[in-house]
């Protein structure tokens, strides 16, 4: 998980877009849709909210749950990471169990966190995106340390703008409830 300072592409969203994008699809969801279709990024903040696993790797502490085989029988440790160096073993010579839950793997997932720059250490949404996706994060923090997630600023504006609906359906279930109507905050 290397910091690489990858430019993005002209026609890349910024982060900027990303977080207007997504707080306007929330905006729509909580106002019409809740309990009726369920957003994955909206019940992954949910989970991350009441402290839950939150179901998709990118939003875990650690990762490494995403395991891929080639064709040729090498395992890697994520669908992301399919370079030499994530490289397991091979299916021909070792259980997908003893690759998948081996010391190599353990360091991988471990390594999610530990990586984490001093800017979202500091970041009072960290439990709610860990970084997101490490193949993500390939700018500079605010301190100029490597390992930021790109669409950081887009993602502390979504959840700035869902906390109070995040707090409320977090309160509810708690109480042993659901949250229907949630909008009226």
């Amino acid at each position: 998980m290397q910091d690489t300072e990858a430019p993005v592409a002209a026609y890349s969203v910024t982060p900027q877009q990303w977080g207007r994008f997504l707080c306007m699809v929330f905006d729509e969801w909580v106002r019409h849709d809740v309990g009726e279709y369920y957003v994955t990024l909206f019940d992954t903040t949910l989970a991350n909210w009441v402290g839950e696993p939150p179901g998709i790797c990118a939003y875990a502490r650690e990762c490494g749950h995403a395991g891929v085989m080639e064709f040729n029988g090498d395992v890697y440790s994520c669908d992301h990471f399919v370079f030499p160096e994530y490289r397991l073993g091979n299916i021909r010579r070792q259980t997908l169990t003893e690759m998948l839950y081996g010391e190599q793997q353990q360091r991988f997932s471990r390594l999610k966190h530990d990586a984490l720059p001093r800017q979202c250490r500091e970041c009072r949404w960290e439990f709610a995106c860990h970084g997101e996706c490490p193949r993500n994060r390939f700018v500079r923090d605010a301190y100029g340390m490597p390992g930021l997630n790109y669409l950081c600023e887009g993602y502390r504006q979504y959840f700035a703008h869902v906390a109070p609906f995040m707090d409320r359906m977090s309160e509810q279930l708690r109480q042993g409830g659901l949250a229907p109507h949630v909008y009226d905050i």
